[in-house]
């Protein structure tokens, strides 16, 4: 428990502290703040309310400290993904203060903070679930919310861009939902309908076939990597951080990467379990060397701020990864 919580919650207040609704609260506020932006027109008054909804987001993530580990749902806080999610609400606030500084394109402040708000809330969702389901779901959506805002900036390198992002990050949202499906099949027969959850994945995991647990790993690790930005599945990263209407584009980009990072770390911990005939992680591991590699040359050549950053950014990918 978080020491200066009061032990008994007023009694309206009940409802909102119960361990299975707490975790959908960082979710659903932004979210709903985002509905809410899309009708504000102006551009300072929405920016405002965009910094108000952080704010509010960044104490409801740490309010989940105070949830039981053991409690069930689709959303799971636990010791990985609150380490993960924190940082995130964080950042995330710190990236609404900053909008109020920096200018965007005539017309595309109200569409930057609804969808900045709602790539916040599909990255939290991302983040706490349970179900490997609906992880999916949220990193598919926020890869098409950061494809239109990276096309917010009206001319043909942008939609180019915009575009590029589209492709590649729908091509992982389709390979990773066969790793899913394959995961999910590899142990319907010992967990039935619970057969989605990566808690109940761990359970089962060493007496599954490890063929199909294998596979669904290396589909995952195809899919969630070109939303992470790992090489060889990285090359929208460049185009969209040089393209896009303002320089934070960064940070839906790293909020993006990490939760599918954070994918690939509940993937990987079920397959290592059976390993087969090739570790999990050495796929991992190569992949990271390479982001490494490929980010020291490109940080040689590139001249463009959105690119020197892409590559940096490329690189710390990779050594997450490693």
């Amino acid at each position: 428990m978080i020491p200066w919580l009061p032990d008994a919650p007023p009694g309206w207040l009940l409802p909102v502290f119960a361990p299975a609704l707490l975790p959908w609260l960082p979710v659903l506020v932004p979210l709903l703040g985002a509905a809410a932006l899309a009708a504000i027109s102006n551009v300072r008054v929405g920016a405002r309310v965009s910094v108000a909804v952080a704010a509010l987001t960044l104490p409801l993530a740490v309010l989940l400290l105070a949830v039981p580990a053991e409690g069930a749902g689709l959303l799971r806080p636990d010791a990985l993904n609150l380490c993960l999610l924190l940082p995130a609400a964080l950042v995330g606030l710190s990236g609404a203060v900053a909008t109020m500084a920096l200018p965007l394109p005539e017309g595309a402040g109200r569409a930057w903070n609804a969808g900045y708000q709602a790539m916040l809330g599909l990255t939290h969702l991302a983040l706490l679930a349970d179900d490997a389901l609906l992880m999916w779901m949220a990193l598919a959506l926020a890869g098409l919310v950061l494809a239109l805002l990276v096309g917010l900036r009206h001319g043909a390198a942008a939609l180019s861009a915009a575009w590029k992002a589209v492709l590649l990050l729908g091509a992982g949202s389709a390979l990773a939902l066969l790793g899913t499906l394959a995961l999910a099949m590899a142990a319907h027969a010992l967990a039935g309908e619970a057969a989605l959850s990566f808690e109940t994945l761990l359970r089962v995991g060493r007496e599954v076939e490890s063929g199909p647990l294998l596979l669904g790993f290396v589909l995952m690790l195809a899919g969630y990597g070109a939303q992470a930005g790992l090489v060889p599945l990285h090359l929208w990263r460049g185009d969209a951080q040089a393209e896009a209407p303002t320089p934070l584009i960064v940070i839906p980009i790293a909020l993006l990467g990490q939760a599918a990072l954070h994918a690939l770390l509940r993937a990987k911990a079920v397959a290592a379990l059976n390993p087969a005939w090739m570790p999990p992680g050495a796929p991992l591991l190569l992949a990271g060397l390479a982001g490494m590699a490929l980010a020291a040359l490109a940080l040689w050549r590139a001249r463009d701020a959105g690119r020197f950053l892409a590559a940096l950014a490329i690189g710390q990918t990779g050594l997450a990864a490693f």
